[in-house]
């Protein structure tokens, strides 16, 4: 993915690759991810026409990822931590992972007929690649 990026002429200090298993913990890519948030936004490289695309491939549940370190990150807290520090205006969420259809509701983004949602002033896009799954509850 990081080499699709790059080929399309990304620069590469815009883009974070958490890939290997052992980086993949918890803690580690919500670290890599709010640096990275926090980085794009000291070097003023955000405008109002500005997108993030989060990518995640790997495992899910109905509440979140599941990390390497089978601890998960709630799509709350991702879409959470996504809207306190990125001031860009659209959100791209690729989503390959069991129950990733889950992040609209719970990741407290609003359902709508599409799947293209407002949040704080920022368009904001899924692409889920599962179906909505049932709570974790049931």
């Amino acid at each position: 993915m990081r080499q699709a990026y790059l080929q399309a002429g990304v620069p590469s200090h815009q883009i974070v690759h958490v890939m290997d298993d052992e980086e993949c913990t918890l803690a580690n890519t919500r670290q890599q991810l709010l640096q990275f948030l926090m980085s794009i936004e000291q070097q003023q490289l955000l405008t109002k026409s500005s997108t993030l695309v989060f990518y995640y491939g790997g495992h899910g549940m109905p509440g979140g990822f599941v990390m390497s370190d089978d601890e998960w990150w709630p799509y709350a807290d991702v879409v959470s931590l996504i809207e306190s520090e990125f001031q860009g205006g659209r959100v791209l969420y690729l989503l390959d992972c069991c129950a990733s259809g889950n992040l609209i509701d719970e990741g407290s983004l609003e359902s709508s007929d599409s799947t293209t949602v407002v949040v704080a002033g920022v368009s904001t896009i899924v692409l889920a690649f599962s179906a909505f799954s049932i709570s974790p509850s049931s």
